[in-house]
């Protein structure tokens, strides 16, 4: 994108923006086309950042706060040329799409894994509906129970799914949770962008069109 004259900055929160910092292997990050900024993740002095619960809370509650922040301070003090126009985020940041159309951002979703994975995420209502899984948690039904969204679709085991594989039963809850929050604020995104292509996954596409 930066060779096509994007300027692209990358917003972490502090800790792993310190941690990409210390990871790279040139100076790079300096370039003004490429910025490297951060914002706290929301969490008090010595709480542990691996506490799920704590940081799910913390990325609904506090970071649009320091989010909307940061962008409004950004677009006062660039050019006009220079202004931020767009925002990409991860789908699991969703959260963050409200902050964007907030702040007069377009908004585009990133997904980093399989559209499979995606599509049963945003299937979560029907999921409940087919009594597969548990509406408050997320939890199977029928632990092993192996099913079809449809019958193209490559077969799921419930224990699987992408909440179900966290630390302990009210992580996967905490988790569960946060994915349905996520699937309420996701149509503030004009596009999502999944880390797959149509000839791999014809039917999970196919299907999720109708959706």
């Amino acid at each position: 994108m930066v060779s096509h004259g994007f300027t692209i900055t990358f917003i972490n929160t502090h800790v792993n923006h310190e941690r990409l910092l210390s990871a790279m292997q040139s100076t790079d990050h300096h370039s003004n086309q490429i910025r490297l900024v951060s914002i706290p993740d929301g969490l008090n002095p010595g709480e542990d950042p691996n506490d799920i619960g704590k940081l799910c809370k913390a990325l609904m509650t506090s970071m649009p706060i320091y989010l909307e922040q940061l962008i409004t301070q950004m677009k006062e003090k660039a050019g006009e040329e220079d202004k931020p126009t767009w925002m990409v985020a991860d789908e699991s940041m969703a959260w963050a799409f409200h902050v964007a159309k907030k702040t007069g951002l377009r908004v585009a979703a990133f997904w980093p894994v399989s559209a499979a994975t995606f599509t049963n995420m945003r299937n979560i209502p029907k999921l409940i509906q087919d009594g597969i899984i548990h509406e408050e948690d997320g939890s199977a039904k029928k632990p092993g129970l192996v099913f079809r969204l449809t019958p193209d679709i490559p077969a799921m085991n419930v224990d699987h799914l992408s909440w179900n594989f966290f630390f302990d039963s009210e992580s996967n809850k905490v988790i569960f949770n946060y994915i349905v929050n996520n699937n309420r604020v996701i149509k503030n995104a004009e596009f999502i962008i999944c880390n797959s292509f149509y000839e791999a996954e014809k039917a999970v596409f196919s299907y999720s069109t109708l959706m």
